[in-house]
């Protein structure tokens, strides 16, 4: 007996709640029956899927503002209504409470997008979640997130207490994964998983993990987490005052069962998060989530429907693009009366655009050794153009001539012609190379080979402006990795940029169009580099940035020329992307047109100290690229050696140079400490003796003489070895995160490229020579076979420590590195001998380790990897068949008559590979290595 005292007291009858099966309390009031919220029914399965991917969103930012988004981590899914087999997922690594119904994700059972979709999709989630749609038809949506109480409660590895009302709802609809296996990243895991669900269960704790909830909808899913990871939290506060002696008093069995039939519906569990889906979209603010034909959010606030504009941050309707389409109708309609050969259909030119995508060209009669595909030339302008048109037959207007004849009307009404020296032609040149898009090419290295693929791949959407934490990450990746190699910004003055870019950002006005295109640019290159620190793609950044460029490029001075650069660096990195051999001599054209390449007087070129300075540095860069790109592919210089005097740019850090001055004094000697740009200096001493191997080794005035002059080439090889013995150390090393760039392995790497490259020339002409032996061949071939194998194994461990980026160039040096490797032991006697199996073996895992890891990144670089892997392994095969047969013969053996040849299988599927190498691009030297060693 307690010492409450109790009173009762007599009111008059009231209508007493009805309790339908559903479990939902539903008050009647005479014959008019009024529910609380309802799952509603949908006219199609469209409308349902809308609605579905509506509340999808709200759940996240509901979960984010009760503090439950946890990085990367946690995932919803949605069993798509109009597909059943499909289930939509969040973006990877995008935030909870940005979430918009137009950022999910649609896959399908094997984790393909369905639709096209800029975003990648967590790998662990899609194995837990596919696991529960597969095997639970009658679930249709899951909640997993890393909830602080959840992830407490979790470690006990137990259900919950009957402790209260709300544990209730859990009495028989939880259930426990006892056994944590790390991430879930296979699928036997994500099977576990659903088994532990069972076959009615909608709810699961996982051991050391986290909670998982399910439902018939989002909405019942997402209220069980809620209550979940409450009822967690109050077990973990119970459970506390429980060890300092307080009993616990748990809820009747009765009582429990009574509670968890009027809760543990799908009707109460909807009802329950309505609320908070209003908080949700209350506090969206009436933002419209992109829907479409309708926005969620703006039919429920009664609002018009806008979209934002990633570039000019206004408020738009979603269907403006239609607008303007049909506004540009009606003009084309009205010009036409006119001016009826201006009045081009704009959509003409698209149609006529996708069906030369899908027309198959027909075979070119190339010259051999020459690129698959060579360099498109501008289209004709001017005579040539009246020429063609008067030639052909067909009535349609010339693209050519519609883009020369801008016309502008004058006060006269005359029409005034631009021709093709007049500087909007040269200007419109120049942006169509920067703007143009090919499928770079692992053999044409930085040159890119066209191909059609590209059309077919949707152009993201500009992208806007990342926040400045972002911002400021990637812009520590551009200049960490970037800026020491190719170092034609300013940082200083870039970081000015991009503050007043971020500031007129968040008034509302519109930045410098030359300030965003740069900002725009090194956030595109950095999110190249690590793709994994920003929401939005590098391309959509790079779309950004583009709609900048006219404005920047026509500039002619030295901003334009940095912008033209930066195109290239980004380029060299990208999939996708303009030439960099086209825009290194563009810039080359435009630096000496400026005369940055000649030693000028300060007072003639009347610049500062910093104009001076990046004056030289854009120079340099240009020259630095157009040598890879010309040596790469064997193509002429940009500009002649003997045509350059300037300068190379002072040895001295950013931070030190001020329009007045420098603040320290430049470094002189190799043995002193770095400065930012001592790494690209020392570059530009390998490039110019690349460059004097090219003029005395590969000069087409040489080739009458088969074998390179033995003078030249020692000259050649002692000016390499000074060169790596005057190697800077690296500028301040991140141990955490070292780059490759600058160490120790990247100098040898480069060094021993550079050596293969000073005897290429003579491993050819000795086949021309039909493999006479002389001493200094055979010294060639073991300097060769040494050098590749440093290079391979170098490649391989930077590829273990992640420390390099996957960059065509790189692919190209690997490949050659290796084939040469295989070329030396394939014709060369006393490389056979000299080589141990054991080391053999050990450099042809390396090559075919790191072009496996470059593969995964590319597919488009799996012919390379494949074609190493057959020939290392007919290779090995060979010298075990030498070896044995030496044995036989009791170590008499003799060199045979003709070269080893690989058998017809081999030889075959060698051919097979080759066809997919030839649809990117191959130089011809490694070209030639293959024949001889196929062709035997």
């Amino acid at each position: 007996m307690t010492s409450t005292t109790t009173t009762t007291t007599t009111t008059t009858p009231q209508p007493q709640p009805q309790i339908p099966a559903d479990g939902v309390l539903n008050w009647k009031s005479s014959n008019t029956s009024s529910g609380l919220h309802q799952i509603p029914t949908f006219p199609s399965k469209e409308a349902e899927r809308q609605w579905a991917k509506q509340h999808m969103a709200a759940a996240f930012r509901t979960f984010a503002r009760l503090g439950w988004a946890d990085g990367a981590s946690g995932h919803i899914s949605l069993r798509d209504p109009v597909n059943p087999e499909w289930f939509w997922i969040n973006p990877y690594a995008k935030h909870f409470g940005l979430m918009k119904a137009s950022d999910l994700v649609l896959v399908d059972h094997e984790g393909r997008p369905v639709q096209p979709t800029p975003h990648k999709v967590n790998a662990a989630g899609f194995i837990i979640h596919s696991s529960i749609h597969r095997a639970r038809p009658d679930i249709n949506a899951a909640c997993h997130m890393h909830s602080p109480a959840g992830r407490a409660w979790s470690s006990f590895g137990k259900g919950i207490e009957m402790l209260n009302q709300d544990s209730c709802m859990f009495l028989r609809n939880l259930a426990v994964y006892e056994g944590f296996g790390g991430i879930v990243l296979a699928q036997e895991e994500g099977t576990r998983l659903a088994e532990a669900l069972g076959s009615d269960c909608l709810n699961l704790i996982l051991q050391n993990h986290g909670l998982l909830t399910c439902g018939s909808t989002v909405d019942e899913a997402a209220a069980y987490f809620i209550a979940l990871e409450r009822a967690c939290a109050n077990q973990i506060m119970a459970e506390s005052a429980a060890a300092n002696g307080v009993v616990k008093r748990f809820v009747g069995d009765e009582e429990a069962e009574y509670t968890y039939k009027c809760t543990a519906t799908a009707a109460c569990a909807y009802m329950q998060f309505q609320p908070e889906f209003d908080l949700t979209v209350a506090l969206s603010d009436g933002k419209c989530d992109g829907m479409q034909p309708a926005c969620g959010n703006c039919v429920k606030t009664g609002r018009d429907c806008t979209i934002e504009d990633p570039s000019s941050k206004r408020q738009l309707p979603p269907n403006y693009v239609e607008m303007l389409e049909g506004r540009i109708a009606q003009l084309e309609e009205i010009l036409g009366q006119s001016h009826p050969a201006l009045a081009t259909d704009h959509m003409s030119l698209f149609l006529d655009r996708s069906q030369a995508a899908t027309t198959v060209d027909e075979p070119s009669n190339t010259p051999e050794g020459s690129p698959v595909e060579t360099e498109r030339e501008l289209p004709p302008s001017g005579e040539e153009v009246h020429e063609k048109q008067d030639s052909t037959t067909s009535a349609a207007p010339n693209l050519s001539q519609d883009l020369d004849s801008l016309c502008m009307s004058s006060a006269s009404g005359q029409l005034l012609y631009f021709g093709e020296s007049s500087a909007l032609t040269l200007s419109k040149a120049l942006t169509s190379v920067l703007r143009s898009s090919r499928l770079q090419g692992p053999g044409m290295t930085v040159s890119g080979v066209r191909s059609d693929l590209w059309r077919h791949i949707p152009k993201p959407l500009p992208a806007s402006l990342p926040d400045p934490p972002f911002g400021s990450l990637l812009v520590d990746a551009y200049f960490t990795h970037v800026h020491y190699q190719y170092p034609f910004l300013h940082q200083p003055t870039f970081e000015q940029w991009e503050q007043q870019v971020h500031a007129a950002n968040r008034t509302g006005n519109t930045p410098d169009p030359g300030q965003a295109f740069f900002v725009y640019m090194v956030y595109a290159i950095g999110a190249l580099i690590v793709p994994t620190l920003c929401l939005s793609s590098a391309e959509a950044l790079y779309a950004a940035a583009e709609l900048l460029l006219d404005q920047v490029v026509g500039l002619e001075s030295l901003e334009s020329i940095q912008a033209i650069l930066c195109c290239a660096i980004y380029s060299m990195r990208a999939s996708t992307g303009a030439s960099v051999w086209t825009l290194s001599g563009i810039a080359l054209r435009q630096c000496t047109d400026l005369g940055f390449h000649r030693r000028i007087p300060r007072a003639t070129l009347g610049a500062n100290t910093l104009q001076i300075q990046m004056q030289r540095r854009v120079f340099w860069v240009a020259y630095n690229l157009d040598r890879i790109a010309a040596i790469s592919t064997g193509r002429p210089f940009g500009i002649a050696e003997e045509d350059i005097d300037v300068e190379y740019p002072a040895d001295i850090n950013d931070k030190d140079i001020t329009s007045t001055q420098l603040l320290t004094q430049p470094r002189t000697h190799h043995t002193s400490p770095p400065t930012t740009m001592s790494l690209a200096i020392h570059n530009l001493r390998l490039r110019r003796i690349w460059a004097s191997m090219k003029s005395s080794i590969y000069s087409i005035n040489q080739r009458t003489s088969l074998l390179p002059d033995g003078q030249v080439v020692d000259s050649l090889r002692d000016r390499l070895r000074s060169w790596l013995a005057e190697c800077p150390q690296p500028v301040a090393p991140d141990l955490a995160n070292p780059a490759p760039y600058g160490s120790s392995k990247w100098f040898m790497l480069t060094y021993h490229h550079s050596l293969i490259l000073l005897h290429r020339r003579a491993l050819v002409a000795h086949s021309k020579l039909d493999y006479t032996p002389s001493p200094e061949m055979a010294a060639v071939y073991l300097e060769c076979a040494d050098s590749a194998t440093i290079l391979c194994t170098v490649y391989q461990e930077l590829y273990f420590d992640s420390t390099i980026s996957h960059t065509w160039g790189a692919l190209h040096i690997l490949f050659l590195g290796g084939l040469t490797f295989l070329y030396c032991l394939w014709v060369d006697p006393g490389c056979r001998r000299l080589y141990r199996p054991d080391v053999v073996s050990k450099a042809c895992t390396a090559c075919t380790v790191a072009l496996a890891i470059m593969s995964e990144r590319w597919p488009a670089a799996q012919p390379f990897r494949d074609t190493f892997r057959i020939l290392a392994n007919a290779t090995q095969a060979m010298l075990a068949e030498e070896r044995e047969s030496n044995n036989n013969n009791n170590g008499a053996g003799r060199r045979p008559a003709l070269l080893p040849a690989l058998n017809a299988v081999v030889s075959e599927g060698v051919q097979q590979q080759l066809a997919g190498i030839s649809g990117i691009g191959m130089c011809d030297t490694a070209e030639h290595l293959l024949g001889e060693m196929i062709q035997q």
